[in-house]
């Protein structure tokens, strides 16, 4: 979710390949490269007992790398992001002594590279939010953030929209992760200086209630919450490890029937997603840490979780092409770290990535309503990105890796599909509705090679 910062710049240590530059701080072989599993590590490496906690640790530590190199982002001027340091693990031990990524102390840099790839990451992801939400300005409609880590997103929506009252009060935005991040994030969230930030950039009066969520009735006021419930503003936070989904109930019915059906409770951190609401579902480098079977159950509990006829959309961030020399060098030193990526084998390939959203539910030919479609980052880059904004980009500071740049954006992909989208719009012709499935499929993608 979050926004990650840059994609897993370890796969450049001890032997990938070289880069211009100094070996200092925050560059490849240096000493705090950026991370695999960035911002998001809402699931987990699958391992045996013996090693599932250590491993459990190792994801879960990559978050603050992610929110490093998202801060040196905001700060070379790439992004613009009030929320990144505030958010940043630094501050909630207390070593942070500015509020804004612009002014803090010894801010962190990272490579030009590594910064431009925090950008297009930041870009791609964006893009497919901004598509979901314009087509549904006249309702409701909800965004679920799986493994959202120190993710700033919301946030900065709500920056974006302050001036749009009526978009704000509709849109809802659930995120998802382990009680271990979930509960950092609830008291860097209950801080003052993140409660002014709220006010002044968002107009937010910032006060949300917070609790342990483990039953029902565990709504206590303790520094050991992991779990925020904003209602007046539309967001939650919660724990949820996705190994342990239960099986999803049948998808509440849209029409009116004398049946009366029983179906079994959703858990109490799921049971705030309305299952009836247009819904865009974000993984950025989440389902990519479970075994393929274990990321398919995700995607079948959520495909199913849904009314049928309600849109639905997903946007999947995480690497590919593990085959080529650049691949096998990124595996093997993520592998020297102890972190495997088990879905990249079967979803190593665009095309794999569009299939795999095909089975979902998210896919079919031009009219059908659903789509799956799958671009890489130098891509994103090349064509998401305008002309003059590429101008204002390549001026915050020179980068002589160009060539590395474009080998770095091909190994990873933004997957995205739709459902439930008709061409005329019929899901919501309130005025400021968007085009339905042509306004997915206007998103640009390379031609498909046959």
């Amino acid at each position: 979710m979050s926004a990650p910062s840059i994609p897993n710049l370890n796969s450049l240590r001890r032997g990938g390949p070289r880069l211009r530059g100094s070996r200092g701080r925050g560059t490849p072989g240096g000493p705090t490269t950026d991370t695999p599993s960035s911002h998001n590590t809402g699931t987990r490496i699958a391992n045996p007992p013996a090693h599932a906690a250590i491993q459990d640790r190792i994801i879960l530590s990559t978050d603050n790398d992610a929110a490093t190199s998202r801060l040196s982002a905001v700060a070379t001027g790439y992004l613009d992001d009030p929320f990144a340091a505030l958010l940043h693990a630094d501050l909630r031990s207390g070593t942070a002594s500015s509020t804004n990524a612009n002014t803090a102390a010894n801010p962190p840099r990272r490579l030009p590279l590594m910064n431009r790839g925090t950008y297009a990451r930041t870009v791609g992801v964006d893009r497919v939010v901004d598509t979901f939400l314009a087509q549904h300005k006249g309702g409701r409609c909800q965004i679920v953030s799986l493994g959202a880590g120190s993710d700033t997103r919301f946030f900065r929506l709500r920056r974006r929209l302050h001036q749009q009252q009526r978009q704000r009060e509709r849109m809802l935005y659930h995120e998802f992760d382990l009680a271990q991040n979930t509960k950092s994030k609830v008291a860097r969230l209950r801080r003052k200086e993140f409660q002014e930030a709220a006010r002044q950039e968002c107009g937010m009066d910032w006060n949300p209630a917070v609790s342990t969520r483990n039953s029902d009735n565990d709504t206590a006021d303790t520094d050991d919450a992991t779990s925020l419930n904003a209602d007046e503003h539309g967001y939650t936070l919660s724990p949820l490890d996705l190994r342990s989904l239960p099986p999803p109930p049948p998808p509440p019915s849209t029409t009116h029937s004398n049946t009366t059906t029983t179906t079994p409770p959703l858990p109490i951190t799921l049971a705030q997603i309305n299952r009836t609401l247009p819904t865009l579902l974000i993984s950025e480098c989440c389902l990519c840490y479970l075994p393929p079977s274990a990321a398919d159950v995700v995607l079948s509990f959520f495909s199913a979780l849904f009314v049928p006829d309600v849109p639905l959309a997903i946007v999947i961030y995480e690497p590919i092409r593990p085959h080529d020399a650049f691949g096998r060098t990124m595996v093997a030193n993520l592998a020297g770290r102890g972190i495997s990526l088990p879905t990249l084998e079967r979803y190593g390939e665009l095309e794999a990535q569009r299939e795999r959203l095909a089975r979902f539910g998210f896919g079919g030919g031009e009219g059908k309503g659903a789509g799956a479609r799958a671009v890489d980052l130098e891509y994103v880059w090349r064509a998401w990105v305008a002309a003059e904004e590429k101008e204002r980009v390549e001026a915050l500071e020179w980068m002589d890796e160009v060539e590395e740049f474009v080998l770095l954006g091909r190994h990873y992909a933004v997957a995205f599909g739709w459902r439930a989208y008709a061409n005329d719009g019929e899901h919501g012709k309130a005025e400021g509705e968007g085009e339905g499935d042509a306004a997915w499929r206007n998103l640009p993608v390379p031609p498909t090679k046959h």
